[in-house]
This record gives structure tokens, C-alpha cells and sequence, in this order.
């Protein structure tokens, strides 16, 4: 959704702009295309080898700066930068297309390798292998159910606990496997979601405290950010979207007290303007084009 993005995100040639979320890129690249020569870019990801690549193809642009951080760090980083905020963020979140298709970093139920799924590989925090053969079996009836919305949660959950009592898991294709058999094939022949697809989504989400970071994420956005700036958001699934679109409503003054309080007590406050009433999707040829693109929406607010 890079065109929507750009045309939400409005860049003007002075503009200091923030992509959250560098992975491969793209987005970068077309903001750096509207910026001039007095505008800044500073980018972050918590993908070491995402930054070391950004690093290495913009090594000739000054006005990029790139950081290996989490969410949670971006607001301390940018205040190097720029005392006064932001003129606009980017969020593109989930997994990068780099990531699922190195089978090495973990993220695949289609390709076997180590069970791992962390973002940042330099981490010293538990993998996905770690979850699955030492969290208890209501917890990770929680990550599936709670993370991945699995229906079959439970049994998925009790299934993993028995096959790691003989034999620990290590590897994507066999964890991918063990769900299989308990989620279980469509029947009906076409196009289905892989049975895996939900769990293996919870647990990255799991390893990697992504709606923890993202609740930081966005908080930061929001209060380093200019008066007109505009906060884009790009999800992937229906969690991280109701996420998003919650934050968004709180931000924009939403008040939480009894419908029968005469007086509001919590402190409800209007920061931002919401800009897309529904969530915008991608068009018909992207999704064509890019069939990972079908489950994209985004979101938008400007700071008031």
C-alpha cells in the first residue's frame, strides 16, 4: 500500500519524517523521493540485518538515519534528532517479506528451519522453540488463543505438550505438522489459509511482544509529533487492526466513564484526528500483484 501511504502521509520537502518499520526499504526510499534537500528521514528497525542493508543502500544519503531499535526506544533516538517531533510516521507492520522467506530466521510453516521467530536474531530473549517446549499448557493455550484468535487453541496446545515430552521441537516444518493434524485441511479445494497459519502468527507475536512494543510504538508517535503531523498505520491481521483502531479512538478523546456520569473523570483527551473512517484496503491490481498484500489495511490520524 505504498501509494495510499505516501498520499496519506503527505510529505512537504522540510518535513523530518519517521519509518518505524524499515525492513526492506520501500517505504524509506519513496519518502526520501519526496523530501528535499533540507528534509530528514530517520528510520528504525530491530532487524539488525534489515538496518545493515538500509545502511549499505543509502550509505550515499545524507539525509537518512538509520537505528537498530525496538518501538520502545524509538522516542529516545529521535529526540537526538529533533527536540521538536516529527512531521510524520509510518508503521508497516508484522513480518517482512525478507524474513518469511529466509527459512534460517524461523517465521515459515512452509519452509523448514530453526524454530526461532525473533525479530532481532541478536536478542538474548527466548525463541519460539523456547515457548513451545517449556510454557505450560494454559499458556500456550492463551499465545494461540489470544494472539492467533485459534478456535482449537486448547487441543493444539495439549497436542504440543505431548509430542515434546519424547521429542523437543526445533524445527518449523514440524511444529507446522503437529497443528496440522489437530486444526486440521479444508475440505473444500481453492485458495485456504495454511491450518498453521494462526499459531505461528501468535507465537511471533509471542516471542516478539509486538502489541507491547506497539502500544509504545504508537504512544511515542503520537507525543512527539508536530501539530499536523500524520500517523500512518499498516496492518496484516485482524488483532493488530482492532489494536490499532482502539488507540486511535482513545487518542482522539474517546471517554470511558459510565453512560450515566453527568461529569467525564477520565481524563479523556483529544490529541489526534482521525482521517479514515474505515480502514482503507489495497486495491485490486496490488492484490494481483501481490498476493501478500490481500490482508493490508490501513489506518491514519493527524495530530491536532
Amino acid at each position: 500500500m505504498l501509494g495510499e501511504v505516501m498520499e496519506w502521509l503527505a510529505v512537504e520537502p522540510r518535513d523530518l519524517i519517521v519509518d518505524l518499520t524499515l525492513g526492506g526499504g520501500g517505504y524509506s526510499r519513496a519518502i526520501l523521493d519526496e523530501l528535499g534537500n533540507e528534509g530528514k528521514l530517520v528510520a528504525f528497525d530491530r532487524d539488525i540485518e534489515a538496518v545493515g542493508r538500509a545502511q549499505e543502500a543509502f550509505r550515499e544519503d545524507p539525509r537518512l538515519t538509520v537505528h537498530h531499535s525496538r518501538f520502545s526506544q524509538f522516542e529516545e533516538f529521535l529526540l537526538l534528532h529533533s527536540p521538536n517531533g516529527h512531521d510524520g510516521a509510518v508503521f508497516d507492520l508484522g513480518v517482512s517479506s525478507h524474513q518469511l522467506d529466509t527459512a534460517e530466521r524461523g517465521f515459515s510453516f512452509q519452509q523448514d528451519g530453526p524454530l526461532d521467530m525473533r525479530m532481532d536474531p541478536t536478542s538474548s530473549h527466548p525463541n519460539a522453540a523456547d515457548l513451545v517446549n517449556n510454557e505450560p499448557v494454559e499458556e500456550l493455550t492463551r499465545i494461540f488463543k489470544e494472539y492467533g484468535e485459534e478456535r482449537r487453541a486448547r487441543p493444539v496446545a495439549r497436542a504440543i505438550e505431548t509430542r515434546r515430552r519424547t521429542q523437543p521441537f526445533t524445527r518449523t516444518l514440524d511444529l507446522a505438522e503437529v497443528v496440522a493434524r489437530v486444526v486440521g485441511y479444508p475440505k473444500t479445494q481453492g485458495r485456504h489459509k495454511h491450518p498453521a497459519t494462526r499459531c505461528f502468527q501468535a507465537l511471533r507475536i509471542a516471542v516478539n511482544d509486538e502489541l507491547g512494543e506497539l502500544r509504545v510504538g504508537l504512544e511515542s508517535a503520537v507525543n512527539t509529533a508536530r501539530p499536523g503531523a500524520r500517523i500512518t498505520v499498516v496492518t496484516y491481521h485482524s488483532l493488530e487492526d482492532r489494536f490499532v483502531k482502539e488507540f486511535f479512538r482513545d487518542k482522539a478523546g474517546r471517554c470511558h466513564c459510565p453512560r450515566h456520569q453527568p461529569v467525564c473523570t477520565c481524563g479523556a483527551k483529544e490529541e489526534v484526528k482521525i482521517l479514515t473512517k474505515k480502514a482503507v484496503k489495497p486495491g485490486l491490481q496490488e492484490v494481483d500483484d501481490n498476493r501478500r498484500s490481500r490482508s493490508a489495511l490501513l489506518r491514519v490520524a493527524e495530530k491536532i
